[in-house]
């Protein structure tokens, strides 16, 4: 008998050893992720490939993988009970322009030599900013590596483009506005006239002079961009 309860208080401590250890177990260990709960999350600038055919070739930092949409990309794997999700950052890359055709390893540069276009990163500048979409509104602007963002809003590097896209589109403005003023002023002159002649025909002068300059404007923009796109055909004005 004596043995026979010892068998039982034996087993009956393995018994709880196993669920005990079940429990502990199950409790450190959490449920694996399920592959369908996986989310990816990208960031960044949508980029204007390089032109290969001109022998650009991007550089990217160490732990960054080149994205022909993205640029320099670098990724983060976070995984817990609830499932799992890949942070993907992007960023601008460093263009240079190799020496040689097919000399460029993407991410790494010209194997054989070559000269950057641009040691300047974007994101030193946009990354600066406080709100988020102004951020994107800069990273897109800086993209190209044509124009710069400032105060002023983003602002072409080449002459030709500064006077294309600003000046001669703020001259048209301003004018067209003057002219819309005085065609509005001469129709007060003359729907306020009340039978004086006089400042009926004044009225009458304004809205003409309006109308012509107008016109005038309207012609002057086309006659400057046959010149400089037909004939001359000078880039950046188309």
């Amino acid at each position: 008998m004596a043995k026979f309860s010892w068998l039982k208080i034996t087993l009956l401590l393995f018994f709880t050893f196993l669920v005990g250890a079940r429990y502990v177990f199950s409790q450190s260990s959490p449920t694996p992720p399920n592959p369908t709960d996986y989310n990816v999350n990208i960031t960044g600038p949508t980029i204007t490939p390089p032109d290969y055919s001109k022998n650009e070739c991007p550089i990217c930092q160490p732990k960054q993988f080149w994205s022909d949409e993205h640029g320099c990309c670098q990724y983060d794997f976070k995984s817990s009970g609830s499932g799992s999700s890949l942070e993907i950052v992007c960023d601008q890359p460093i263009i240079e322009v190799c020496a040689y055709k097919y000399t460029c390893l993407p991410t790494k540069g010209c194997l054989a030599g070559g000269s950057k276009l641009s040691k300047f990163n974007p994101s030193d500048l946009c990354g600066k900013l406080i709100y988020p979409n102004e951020r994107d509104i800069c990273l897109k602007c800086m993209q190209d590596n044509q124009h710069v963002w400032t105060a002023l809003g983003c602002i072409p590097l080449s002459l030709a483009n500064i006077i294309s896209s600003y000046l001669v589109k703020l001259f048209v403005g301003i004018g067209g506005a003057g002219g819309l003023l005085v065609l509005i002023y001469g129709s007060y002159l003359i729907l306020t006239s009340e039978g004086d002649t006089e400042r009926l025909k004044l009225g009458r002068k304004y809205i003409a002079a309006a109308v012509k300059g107008i016109i005038l404007i309207i012609f002057g923009f086309f006659i400057f961009r046959v010149i400089t796109v037909g004939i001359l055909k000078i880039p950046g004005f188309k």
